[in-house]
């Protein structure tokens, strides 16, 4: 609902008053006997409605972010845990898990023989690129 300012011309003082239009409160609202004036009881108790609303959307959203934080913290916990343990592994000279889940000489033969094959399918994939190209410009 837009918001005005005005000076009522009856008013000596000629002092600013800020608010919505009589009409524009009666629309959006009903209230009151016409759409010529505002009754202060009508201001009051919609103001009084959009604090409440907002107290309850504000309840919601710590609600939310409370959740959240606890979800998170327990997140961090885990991983904290599992960092730990890690490096207690390392400091106790015990060779890291790979992802397959294998330790040591035979884990990194395998690790190993995963890259080389990734480093021939990049060079082929390249290959077939740079021909294309060729025949392509040719």
């Amino acid at each position: 609902m837009p918001l005005s300012t005005w000076r009522f011309r009856a008013e000596a003082s000629r002092a600013r008053h800020m608010g919505p239009m009589a009409q524009d409160f009666y629309a959006a609202f009903g209230l009151g006997d016409d759409d010529k004036h505002i009754s202060t009881i009508d201001a009051d108790g919609v103001a009084l409605a959009a604090i409440q609303g907002l107290n309850q959307k504000m309840a919601d959203e710590n609600q939310a972010l409370r959740a959240h934080a606890a979800s998170s913290q327990a997140e961090t916990a885990v991983l904290k845990a599992r960092l730990e343990r890690v490096e207690a592994m390392l400091a106790a000279g015990a060779p890291p898990r790979t992802a397959g889940g294998t330790t040591g000489e035979r884990g990194k033969r395998r690790s190993d023989v995963g890259f080389v094959l990734l480093g021939f399918g990049v060079l082929a994939v390249g290959g077939i690129v740079v021909m294309a190209r060729r025949r392509g410009s040719a």
